[in-house]
């Protein structure tokens, strides 16, 4: 198989995954729904990273995640592992500028 048709196969996998992804979301209730928003920008994004970075990616890493079960939802799962780190910058991020506007003092 040519990497062109692996990658879209690839585009194919995750897009298919998406829809099973949304197809779930829209069984909830809207307040679950509410509270996955997050979960579902998330999904979208990785979606469209993946996309745009198929073309970049080497024959064999294609081949290695194009039988992996529910790509997105395992990128889902690693992201929110490493989400403290992230939640630690954005409180530092918040602070500085709380203290920019001389409210927070320590």
């Amino acid at each position: 198989m040519e990497k062109e048709e692996l990658e879209q196969l690839f585009c194919l996998k995750i897009s298919m995954e998406l829809q099973q992804f949304k197809e779930d979301m829209l069984k909830k209730e809207q307040e679950e729904i509410y509270g996955s928003a997050y979960q579902i920008d998330c999904m979208i994004n990785f979606t469209e990273l993946l996309y745009e970075n198929s073309e970049m990616m080497k024959e064999e890493t294609l081949k290695i995640l194009l039988p992996v079960p529910n790509l997105l939802k395992l990128i889902y799962e690693k992201w929110m592992d490493q989400i403290d780190a992230q939640l630690d910058e954005l409180w530092f991020s918040a602070k500085n500028t709380i203290k920019e506007l001389g409210g927070y003092k320590k």
